[in-house]
């Protein structure tokens, strides 16, 4: 599948380098709005059944507009409806093109640029930033709600893996079983255990200074380093 797009800039005869580069910028951003607007139509051109009868005897029913916001600016999509002869089943053929979007709309690059931002700066400072350094028009609230709900899903992995650390299945103790008797008696009754607590930076969108995040390091085993009485830490968590 190829998609052909056109791109015409108006230059002035006298103009500097400066003042025609935006210019070529702002064409080139067109053409790849272009493009994906294009993309979106060869895609759903290529649906001929039904995904619900299979059937091929499609009849047209409408259109839905649909505005998404890429890294290069805001993309209007007429997406087609269509609507199974036999079954009388309504779909759309271009929603497996936009499927990625997973409700938001907003691209994969944008969104996560958009988190990053949103993490570091307030989210409207950051929802200007991201339009002024490459046009991406995307709102403070939706700024907002991007870094939410990129923070909620690390939460529940982060918790997930604690909870695999605490809770251990069955299949992780067999494995720790069949490292050999003499590591597993160490890992229940290691005769030494130092902890060590360091704090680490984190940016913040409330506090300008950041935030601290405290970090603990938990080492069962010392054993010495060449010949001025060093030593070094091992099996580390």
């Amino acid at each position: 599948m190829q998609i052909t797009v056109s791109m015409t800039v108006e230059v002035p005869t006298r103009g500097m380098i400066d003042e025609v580069e935006p210019l070529i910028a702002a064409a080139g951003q067109a053409a790849l709005r272009a493009a994906v607007q294009g993309a979106c139509r060869e895609f759903a051109g290529h649906v001929h059944g039904c995904p619900a009868c299979q059937g091929t005897d499609l009849q047209r029913d409408g259109s839905t507009a649909r505005h998404l916001s890429t890294s290069f600016g805001r993309v209007h999509l007429q997406v087609r409806r269509r609507r199974g002869a036999a079954c009388g089943h309504r779909f759309r053929p271009a929603d497996p093109f936009l499927a990625t979007l997973d409700g938001f709309a907003v691209t994969a690059r944008p969104r996560a640029a958009g988190v990053v931002a949103g993490s570091s700066w307030p989210s409207q400072t950051a929802a200007f930033g991201r339009r002024a350094r490459c046009g991406a028009q995307i709102s403070p609230e939706s700024v907002r709600h991007l870094t939410i709900t990129a923070g909620e899903r690390e939460a529940r992995t982060q918790l997930a893996a604690a909870a695999r650390l605490v809770a251990p299945t069955m299949a992780a103790v067999r494995r720790e079983r069949a490292c050999g008797r003499d590591a597993c008696m160490a890992d229940a009754a290691p005769a030494h255990l130092l902890v060590g607590l360091d704090g680490g930076g984190v940016p913040s969108r409330d506090q300008p200074g950041g935030m601290e995040g405290k970090v603990g390091v938990g080492a069962t085993e010392v054993t010495p380093v060449g010949r001025q009485g060093r030593r070094r830490r091992g099996r580390r968590r």
